[in-house]
């Protein structure tokens, strides 16, 4: 088992145990008449959680760490891993490397311009009405962003490094390593579970709503 399992498999083990506490405390303390705390087992609750349990699940959060595991997967199937680990170990690269590590920065350094253009100048894009950058459609799209720049980044390494020769090895980019990343989707399940129960528990505006 990998250490992203091992962790994983113990974070799970404590958030359900966690989740069950929650259940055993909802029903207490509404059973002795505190009229703020729902519980999870009375017929509201079942109802709830059953009519509820995929919008629960189904948040921004999810889409975020699907695509952070695709740009993973590209980042380290690319070759762009080995390469930033050679280069912070002092080892030298081959020329393919070299090359396609300074297309690579080229790139970065066109993304940054693009980016900071539409954030940043006069009547930006993606600045808010008010010229804010938090909140801002900016703010708002920055996982997703920053998970393609890295997707596009590593192709683009790849492209030129050669790793990436043919429509099928991209392909295989994009997903080979998402299994390791697997284990955080179950332990995102256990998380969003027990913050939309505490939530429904103590109908308080939590910020553990996602």
């Amino acid at each position: 088992m990998s250490k992203t399992s091992s962790i994983s498999a113990v974070a799970c083990v404590v958030l359900l145990s966690a989740n069950i506490l929650l259940v055993l405390i909802s029903w207490i303390l509404s059973a002795v008449g505190i009229d703020t705390v729902r519980s999870l087992i009375s017929g509201e609750g079942v109802r709830w959680l059953f009519g509820h349990y995929a919008d629960i699940i189904a948040t921004k959060v999810l889409a975020w760490l699907l695509l952070l595991s695709v740009s993973y997967s590209s980042f380290c199937m690319s070759g762009l891993r080995e390469c930033i680990f050679k280069l912070a170990r002092k080892q030298r690269l081959a020329f393919r490397q070299r090359l396609a590590f300074r297309v690579m920065i080229a790139v970065l350094l066109i993304q940054v311009s693009i980016t900071t253009w539409l954030v940043l100048s006069t009547h930006a894009l993606l600045a808010s009405p008010t010229g804010d950058i938090f909140p801002s459609p900016f703010s708002s799209g920055i996982v997703p962003t920053f998970a393609g720049g890295v997707t596009l980044l590593s192709f683009v390494y790849g492209l030129v490094n050669g790793t990436i020769n043919s429509v099928g090895t991209a392909f295989k980019c994009l997903y080979l390593k998402i299994p390791a990343l697997s284990p955080l989707f179950i332990v995102y399940i256990f998380v969003s579970q027990l913050c939309a129960c505490a939530s429904f528990v103590f109908p308080i505006p939590f910020v553990f709503n996602f």
